[in-house]
Order: C-alpha cells, then sequence, then structure tokens
C-alpha cells in the first residue's frame, strides 16, 4: 500500500487504522519524512513508530530522520526497528526480507521519493 504524496504526522493513526483488520503472515511499514508534527522530530518518529508496531511485526524508517527511533530499537522493540539514512540501502534491506503475501504499508511524502526506490528495487528482484 503505497502513502507517499504527504507524510503528514496528523493523519497517521488513522492511515495505520486498516493494519489491525487486515490479513497477511507478516505486516511491515516503511516510514520515510514525517512532515506536519509539533515539537521534536524524535518525539513524532517514536510516536508514529510505536503506532505502527501495534499493528505491524515490523518497521523501516528511511531517510534523513531514520536514526529518531533508535532507543526504541535499542529498549523496547529489539529486532523489529530497521533505520537507514540511505533510501535505496534501507529499501534494499526490505524488499531483500519480503516474504511471500507480506503486507507493506508504505507513508512517507514526495520528498523521500521511496516510490521510485521501491519501483526499482522490486524490478531489479530475482
Amino acid at each position: 500500500v503505497l502513502d507517499a504524496a504527504k507524510g503528514s504526522f496528523g493523519g497517521i493513526d488513522a492511515c495505520l487504522g486498516f493494519l489491525a483488520t487486515a490479513r497477511a503472515p507478516r505486516k511491515t511499514v516503511l516510514f520515510g519524512t514525517i512532515s506536519d508534527h509539533a515539537g521534536a522530530s524524535r518525539s513524532a518518529y517514536h510516536r508514529v513508530t510505536r503506532a505502527a508496531l501495534a499493528q505491524a511485526e515490523r518497521v523501516f524508517v528511511a531517510g534523513p530522520n531514520a536514526l529518531r527511533p533508535r532507543r526504541l530499537a535499542r529498549s523496547e522493540f529489539p529486532g523489529r526497528i530497521f533505520m537507514e539514512e540511505d533510501r535505496e540501502k534501507c529499501v534494499a534491506a526490505l524488499v531483500g526480507s519480503v516474504i511471500e503475501d507480506e503486507l507493506i504499508y508504505v507513508k512517507s511524502s514526495t520528498v523521500d521519493d521511496l516510490q521510485g526506490a521501491l519501483a526499482a528495487a522490486f524490478v531489479d528482484r530475482p
């Protein structure tokens, strides 16, 4: 599910809601840049990462703020949060670990061009 036009912080909880009832052997969320949040970006990324992990098995975070949830990755959710500032590397890690019928939800803004990175990665996938 590609939702990569605007990564507005205010709408993320509603966007993640469908994951609760979706049926898939594994659910993954990929976040790019999250915009329109008040306060520190670390707090915003912690909140959306926690919300995503309430519905999905794993979360990937790509882009310049990718390392914001690193404390969560080390303490509360080891092995479930994958962070990479380089979008191509992040997408490659995700695509390289996809399982059959996995549900992937992508939330980002157009500045990240995760759509292009995903298209290229899936086209090149054996």
